[in-house]
């Protein structure tokens, strides 16, 4: 696993940083969790331990990861980012991939997760939220 992690780095020293083309906005696990949080606030989903996934990383009350480096490369859809991750009293690096799987949703995969859609894990489909704005 060491080899794997000193591999994902220094590819990632050599890829061309392309945040530009990152997709703005702030995404949710559901359309019903994008207008809860419209409707109520983002406090009101966050408090339900939902994160949300904005252009800085997964954003959530409780626990966050902020993306350190967004990488992605022209003729590929999709990027891979690496982080740095907190949860009370525990912070560890992760590695995602971001691929987009339809229009205004994207499909995030933690390496931490071990590339599963785990319970209380951080992947999954996340969908973009209109008029919803993480600050």
């Amino acid at each position: 696993m060491r080899h794997l992690f000193a591999f994902m780095f220094a590819l990632l020293a050599v890829t061309p940083a392309l945040a530009d083309s990152y997709p703005a906005g702030s995404y949710a696990r559901s359309p019903e969790l994008c207008q809860k949080a419209a409707s109520e606030g983002v406090e009101a989903v966050a408090g339900e331990g939902e994160l949300f996934l904005t252009e800085r990383g997964l954003e959530g009350l409780e626990s966050n990861c902020q993306f350190l480096r967004v990488d992605g490369r022209d003729n590929l859809p999709g990027w891979v980012a690496t982080a740095l991750c907190e949860e009370p009293g525990f912070a560890f690096p992760d590695l995602f991939s971001l691929m987009p799987r339809g229009e205004n949703v994207l499909e995030v995969t933690s390496l931490r997760d071990g590339g599963t859609e785990s319970e209380g894990g951080i992947g999954g489909l996340y969908h973009l939220c209109d008029g919803v704005n993480i600050r």
